[in-house]
């Protein structure tokens, strides 16, 4: 098929889709992390549309289907999957982890609104990287924590530098998704040398890498020892905060019980 004719820009008129368009969060990669709605929302769908990257993790479930890979921006697979839709198919499109949480969700709904059109979108959760690093590490977001992208398409460095400032002021353990991006580890490295003047040398940071796979690597260690060249770009870290500790190998940050309820 040719779908190059499918992804010219096209304005659309408000009108009633006969089709639907499920986003689907397939959580780490293993197709084991599936939730059961998710499995329901790829049977029922026709057409699955995602990142050739992502298509691979759950090809056992969508054999027979229609599968169109695009390594193309999300932008794209939004205007494919609208398209589709409008011909009357249902469509799923399929993102690691939570398609709202850096993923496709805000793409698809910004897309409709700016062609003023209509279709029945329905967002199905996933495990989110975030998450499943967290219980692979121990419990290293026992406490308020932010989460933090250094993906250098995704905003400007100006901005992303101000949320760490004030996400390191306020003492959140810090997640940071992307943490090479496409120009490798300049961002990175200006982050942990922030992280060094205003955490404890002996801070724990959690890293993950190639999660849910054959070659995933799970380590913990105390923020001094950390390099930028420890961090692969699919590592997700987590950065504890000024209580968080380690115990036989796990990462914590424990989270304060007092009595009665104030001000």
């Amino acid at each position: 098929m040719r779908i190059i004719d499918a992804l010219i820009p096209l304005r659309y008129s408000s009108t009633t889709m006969t089709g639907a368009i499920y986003l689907v969060g397939i959580g780490p990669g293993d197709a084991d992390y599936l939730t059961p709605e998710a499995r329901t929302a790829l049977n029922k769908a026709g057409i699955i549309i995602g990142h050739p990257s992502s298509l691979r993790y759950v090809r056992s479930v969508i054999r027979g289907k229609e599968v169109l890979a695009l390594d193309h921006n999300p932008i794209e697979r939004s205007r494919l999957a609208v398209t589709r839709a409008r011909e009357g198919h249902d469509v799923a499109i399929i993102s690691l982890g939570h398609p709202g949480i850096y993923a496709i969700a805000s793409t698809l709904y910004s897309y409709l609104r700016e062609n003023d059109t209509d279709v029945p979108v329905t967002v199905i959760p996933g495990l989110t990287l975030g998450d499943y690093a967290s219980a692979k590490l121990g419990s290293p977001l026992g406490a308020d924590h932010a989460v933090i992208s250094l993906a250098d398409r995704a905003g400007s460095w100006r901005d992303t530098k101000a949320k760490l400032v004030a996400a390191l002021a306020a003492d959140f353990v810090i997640v940071i998704y992307n943490p090479r991006g496409k120009i490798g580890a300049r961002r990175l490295e200006y982050v942990l040398a922030a992280v060094l003047l205003a955490r404890p040398k002996e801070t724990p940071v959690g890293l993950v890498t190639d999660a849910a796979s054959r070659r995933e690597k799970i380590s913990v260690l105390p923020l001094v020892s950390l390099n930028s060249k420890d961090v692969k770009n699919n590592t997700l870290l987590i950065i504890g905060n000024r209580t968080s500790f380690t115990y036989r190998g796990k990462m914590v940050t424990p989270r304060a019980y007092r009595q009665g309820i104030g001000y």
